[in-house]
């Protein structure tokens, strides 16, 4: 969701741990039952008169603190919100449903808002969580609101986390340095000094990475539908030629079916026994279903590596020389 913020929230108003209440009445609240009127102010100000006057606090900074999480919780937070609620060491997590709203009938926590707790209610383990997640967790206070930049970042740590606990995953440091050298790699694809030039050249330099007894790019003026072509040997001396298409492409846009077309007519030409198409991106169902096709029709074999896929390979093979130019 665009714009979606995350909130650091503990349910232990005057000291009472109301975890269990929240969640089965699908809420999350904060305690100053005392200070009312609240939603029908509009700025900090007036908020934190309130709260001095309703509490006869002399201490400004003191007012300040109580009156920034009432604020939060009241005027800052939204639907959509993401709200992450320490609990030893786990913490569970809500997506905010609905606007606060006061209950005068409830002894301590009276200023509420509907949630829908996430993970089936269950709590995920701290060790699950990233560093970032994991200080914030620790900052003392009741209510903790994250900036836009530092919001952004979490957002996608709790997605991740949410992930790996639905499929039942455990804390494994291996498994988190490899998923950040594969994105860094994938950033690098996409966002650093690559172009399609120098894609082809990588192209190329990973084949012979791979094993290639011979790698070469193709001259545009001598293109037949493949960017590089490579030659593997199989056990018994057998050779087999690959014709790949290089396409460098931005996330977010999807690569149709052109590139597999022209290897289909590399095949076809005998350019090539079998194709690749290789992109920094994302690919396309229709080029997908393509490849697919070309196989049941006239047995031409073309395999689609995605941006994704690439640059798990370049982490999971070490692929690391093919980038020395």
């Amino acid at each position: 969701m665009e714009g979606r913020n995350v909130f650091i929230l503990r349910l232990a108003p005057l000291g009472q741990d109301l975890t269990q209440e929240a969640l089965e009445k699908d809420e999350i609240f904060v305690g100053w039952k005392e200070v009312k009127g609240l939603l029908e102010k509009d700025t900090f100000d007036d908020f934190r008169k309130l709260v001095k006057d309703t509490y006869k606090i002399e201490n400004n900074h003191s007012v300040a603190n109580f009156a920034t999480s009432l604020w939060g919780f009241l005027k800052e937070m939204k639907p959509g919100d993401y709200v992450v609620v320490p609990s030893g060491d786990q913490f569970y997590v809500a997506e905010v449903v609905g606007d606060p709203y006061y209950d005068e009938s409830h002894p301590v926590a009276a200023h509420r808002r509907p949630v829908r707790w996430l993970n089936g209610k269950k709590p995920i383990p701290r060790e699950l969580a990233s560093d970032a997640l994991r200080s914030r967790m620790r900052t003392p206070g009741t209510l903790l609101h994250t900036s836009k930049l530092v919001a952004d970042i979490l957002v996608a740590d709790i997605e991740k986390v949410l992930e790996d606990a639905k499929r039942g995953e455990t804390p494994n440091l291996g498994r988190e340095l490899r998923a950040r050298m594969v994105e860094a790699v994938r950033q690098e694809l996409t966002q650093g000094r690559m172009n399609p030039d120098r894609f082809e050249t990588l192209v190329e330099r990973m084949a012979r990475a791979m094993g290639a007894v011979e790698a070469k790019r193709v001259p545009r003026r001598s293109d037949q539908g493949a960017d590089v072509i490579a030659r593997f040997q199989l056990m018994g001396g057998l050779l087999v030629t690959v014709g790949i298409q290089a396409k460098f492409y931005q996330p977010g846009k999807p690569m149709g079916k052109d590139a597999v077309d022209q290897l289909a007519d590399a095949l076809r030409a005998g350019v090539a026994d079998m194709g690749l198409v290789i992109t920094t991106g994302d690919v396309s169902e229709e080029a997908y279903r393509a490849a697919e096709e070309y196989l049941n029709r006239e047995n031409l074999r073309i395999g689609i590596l995605d941006g994704r896929e690439l640059a798990e390979l370049i982490v999971d093979k070490g692929l690391w020389s093919a980038f020395d130019f």
